[in-house]
């Protein structure tokens, strides 16, 4: 039987650096060629072969960096769209009891990614979107923190966020017949109220014959009066408020010095 053509070495060396699996048979091919080699011969081809591998080593090495630097320039970070609550403001007084965190984020997590709410909640599961808190019996301000951790050590793989629980004080005003001595009744009795951190508000109402009154909190400092673009006094006297809540607080009334006659008045207040 004629012998089979030897696979040349130089091939047998090229699908091998090429990464390409060597059968059976060429691997007992390169072993012979390299045991069958004698002298310097056999040295070359065997410090060519070692050479080779090094080559490959070096290659794998340098695949595995562009892959990691792939991977970095394809990452997304982790961002918290949103993160609100159900309750936002309420008049102080209020017992708040029913509680619904809600929150969303750019991108899946995956396993070894974590979800974590302070304030006692702790730990979500990474697919939780909301937080229901019953009997919160919650009477003063609060601020939650949502904080995600996707799992990788990316940067900005951690991010947090905030949504707050205020209780506030109301602005109210409107008309009075009475001059003087108002009472909670009186100012609970105005037909326009808000809850506000500020004094501040652009207001317009008609006079309807009667004084103008405007009540605010007195830890928001005294209050400057701006009618129909010119700067007005406005007679104070302060009262000892309780809110339909039934909180008290310490307020300023303020009344027009005149009764007013005229309709849509704009009033600035700071």
């Amino acid at each position: 039987m004629p012998e089979e053509p030897r696979v040349s070495i130089t091939n047998l060396m090229t699908k091998f650096v090429t990464g390409n699996e060597l059968n059976p048979t060429e691997q007992a091919e390169i072993r012979n060629r390299i045991g069958s080699g004698t002298g310097s011969a056999g040295d070359e081809l065997e410090e060519r072969t070692t050479a080779l591998e090094e080559t490959v080593t070096t290659v794998n090495n340098d695949l595995e960096d562009i892959k990691e630097q792939l991977a970095a320039l394809n990452y997304v970070a982790p961002v918290i769209t949103s993160f609100t609550n159900n309750v936002v403001a309420v008049e102080k007084g209020t017992l708040v009891n029913d509680i619904t965190l809600t929150w969303a984020i750019n991108k899946t997590l995956t396993t070894g990614a974590s979800i974590n709410i302070n304030q006692g909640i702790g730990s979500k599961p990474i697919n939780a979107t909301n937080h229901v808190i019953a009997d919160a019996n919650l009477s003063t301000d609060r601020t939650y923190t949502l904080t995600v951790d996707d799992g990788t050590t990316k940067p900005g793989h951690i991010v947090t966020r905030t949504t707050d629980i205020k209780f506030q004080n109301k602005l109210y005003w409107g008309t009075s017949a009475k001059e003087d001595d108002y009472t909670s009744a009186d100012i609970l009795a105005l037909p326009n109220k808000v809850l506000s951190a500020t004094k501040v508000r652009n207001i317009t109402l008609d006079g309807e014959g009667k004084y103008i009154l405007f009540a605010s909190p007195v830890a928001l400092g005294p209050v400057n009066f701006v009618v129909e673009g010119f700067v007005t006094t406005f007679v104070p006297e302060t009262i000892g408020f309780l809110n339909a809540s039934g909180y008290q607080e310490q307020y300023y009334v303020y009344r027009s010095q005149y009764i007013q006659n005229g309709t849509d008045i704009a009033i600035s207040t700071n």
